[in-house]
Formats: C-alpha cells, sequence, structure tokens
C-alpha cells in the first residue's frame, strides 16, 4: 500500500481470524456450539463488570463468564463472511488461507443448520441488552456471499440470491434502520458485495432477477449513478472527520448532547463494533500504488467463468 501498512492491516486481521478459530473446533466438519462472548454485564449491576468498570485486561480481576451458544445463525453466518473473506487475503499463505476456508464452511453450515435457528442473543443476559440480533437472514446474504467469492461452489451464491433470503430480511423495504450497516444488520454490506458480483462478473440467468434490485439509491429511477457518487462523496468528507479520531467512543446522544464521563458507557466507551467501522472507512481512502498495490480483482479468482445463462424454455404450445 502507498502508505507502508498492508502488512499491519494483515496482522490486525488475523489477531482476529485467530480468535474466531478458536472459539469453535475449527478441525471440524461439524459442530454444536460457539463460544459467543467472554465477559459482559447486567443491566443495573453494582458490582463490577466489563461496564461497571471497563480497563486494561491484565487489570481485570473480577469474574468475566463464558457464553456459550448451540444455536445462532447470525453469529454464525458472521464469522463464516469474516473467515471466508480473510481465506482471499491469505491465499498467499496457502495452508493458512485453507484452514480460514475450512473453518468458514463448518461454521456455516451450523449457521444453516435447520434445528438451530434461534438467535444466539436469545435469553442471553450478557448478550441481548447490548447486542441484540433481530434476524438471521441477512447474515445469510452475508456468509454466502463472502463463501461464494472464497470457494467459487455456486451453491453459495444461490442462497445469497434466493429471493426469500433477501425477503425475510426486509430487504428491499429501504427501511432506515436497516440502511445502516452494524452489528445487527449486514444487509447494506451484503448488498453492496452482490452488487459488485452483478456489476463485474454480469452472471445473468437465474441470478440477475434477484440482484437487479440491490443498491439503487434512487429506488431504481433513471440516472441512477448521481446518487451514487453523490453518496460517496459524503462518505469520503465524514471518514475524513474521522480522521482526526487513535479510538472512537461511543458518541453523542439525539439531542447531540455529550457526557464526557468514564462510567457512563453509552457516550464514551471505545468499541471494536465502533472503531472497526473507522478503520475500514479510512482504510478505504487509501491508494494502492504501483506493483505492490493488491490486485482488485482477486476477489473473484475462485470463481470460476460463466458461461452463456438463458432461462429455461417456455412449455410446449398448445393450440
Amino acid at each position: 500500500m502507498a502508505i507502508n501498512e498492508y502488512d499491519h492491516a494483515r496482522e490486525l486481521i488475523r489477531w482476529g481470524t485467530d480468535y474466531l478459530l478458536l472459539t469453535f473446533n475449527s478441525s471440524a466438519t461439524k459442530i454444536n456450539k460457539i463460544y459467543a462472548q467472554v465477559g459482559g454485564s447486567l443491566n443495573g449491576s453494582k458490582t463490577p463488570d466489563d461496564h461497571y468498570c471497563w480497563q486494561k485486561p491484565e487489570d481485570m480481576d473480577y469474574p468475566r463468564p463464558t457464553t456459550t451458544i448451540y444455536e445462532g445463525p447470525d453469529l454464525a453466518g458472521e464469522m463464516a463472511a469474516a473467515l471466508a473473506a480473510a481465506s482471499i487475503v491469505f491465499q498467499d499463505d496457502t495452508a493458512y488461507s485453507k484452514k480460514l476456508l475450512k473453518g468458514a464452511e463448518t461454521v456455516f453450515a451450523f449457521a444453516r443448520d435447520f434445528g438451530k435457528r434461534s438467535s444466539y442473543s436469545r435469553g442471553k443476559p450478557y448478550i441481548e441488552p447490548f447486542y441484540n440480533s433481530t434476524g438471521y437472514f441477512d447474515e445469510y446474504m452475508w456468509g454466502g456471499a463472502w463463501l461464494f467469492y472464497a470457494t467459487g461452489n455456486s451453491t453459495y451464491i444461490s442462497l445469497a440470491t434466493n429471493p426469500n433470503v433477501p425477503k425475510n430480511s426486509n430487504a428491499f423495504y429501504m427501511i432506515p434502520d436497516l440502511s445502516v450497516l452494524s452489528w445487527d444488520n449486514k444487509l447494506p454490506a451484503a448488498m453492496l458485495l452482490l452488487t459488485r458480483f452483478r456489476m463485474f462478473l454480469s452472471p445473468g440467468y437465474p441470478y440477475e432477477e434477484m440482484l437487479r434490485g440491490l443498491i439503487q439509491l434512487n429506488h431504481g429511477r433513471p440516472q441512477s449513478l448521481q446518487y451514487v457518487v453523490n453518496a460517496a462523496f459524503l462518505a469520503s468528507l465524514f471518514a475524513d472527520y474521522m480522521e482526526a479520531k487513535g479510538a472512537m467512543v461511543g458518541g453523542p446522544n439525539h439531542f447531540d448532547q455529550f457526557h464526557d464521563s468514564r462510567t457512563n458507557y453509552n457516550y464514551t466507551e471505545p468499541t471494536l463494533a465502533g472503531n472497526a467501522g473507522l478503520v475500514a472507512a479510512l482504510i478505504s481512502l487509501t491508494s494502492i500504488a504501483g506493483t505492490s498495490g493488491v490486485d482488485i480483482n482477486t476477489i473473484f479468482e475462485a470463481i470460476p467463468p460463466f458461461g452463456p445463462q438463458n432461462p429455461p424454455p417456455p412449455p410446449p404450445w398448445k393450440p
């Protein structure tokens, strides 16, 4: 990269994927549990916990229970997406890339297990009040798209583009809350990823029917690209504002009030979920220079060429 941070970025990704691989039996082909969270907080707690007194890990001397889940298509789908995407980043390290991909397929099989489709957060007091999940079909789109890019297996893209999946995730209703990427909503990211698939590979039938309704910022009306570039411009400006921040805290409330108190985590807590987006936004603004850059089409390397694809013929004509 132009700022010589590519290796550092890879180290950060590997730190995260190594952690994820430890949260389930990544050497198996079938799993029945995932270690979903360490520590946390209970609403109204007056004893030390991760919200009452957040500090350096080496200074934590209070109990930090591990939350184990035995069903959770939302969390598992998200993990599969992360591992599959990272397997593309580490294609030059064949053994590690294969390890990531195997883990991704294993955890996605857990996500797709028909008997394990209850939200990972349901009934979990250390998770539900803080990182509650409201659905999992967006994670099916997200995980399926990344696994397709990483493996070239059309089963995954068939799932990600199955009309029932975006339908069940309310993808096309333009609901404001579903237009923002967060831990509980992967729709914007999944739709962007599938838009790339449509624009650069022109997959045709049967994918075109579902893919045509993805990133349309003016509801499918003419002159669509002006809305796209305007949104990109504003996002770039906002990322410039964020550049002045080493970590980003929670931020102000809806009245633009900010209480600078260490004990009020809603305003001052710097989270991984928040700062991941900040780092990603800043990285996206860096330029790729010379031969040290990353091939932007590496993401498609595992996908076999698409041949001519036509709709099935109509039934025989009957007089």
